[in-house]
């Protein structure tokens, strides 16, 4: 659940220039050290992890697919 949820922080920050602390009313009022710190670690991970930037990659194309229908 924590991953899906920081990759969900992270891209609703790739996606919107929405403050911190309103994407973390979306999250059960998380604090906005703790968004911070999602987007950090996905950052991280993607660097490393190949599987974590093909997920980015894969739902950032579905994100664009909606927008472009919309």
């Amino acid at each position: 659940v924590a991953y899906a949820r920081q990759l969900a922080i992270y891209l609703i920050r790739n996606k919107t220039d929405l403050p911190l602390k309103k994407i973390g009313e979306f999250f059960n009022n998380r604090d906005h050290a703790t968004i911070a710190h999602s987007i950090d670690k996905i950052e991280k991970l993607m660097n490393v992890d190949n599987n974590v930037k093909k997920d980015i990659e894969i739902l950032l194309n579905q994100v664009n697919k909606l927008e472009k229908s919309a």
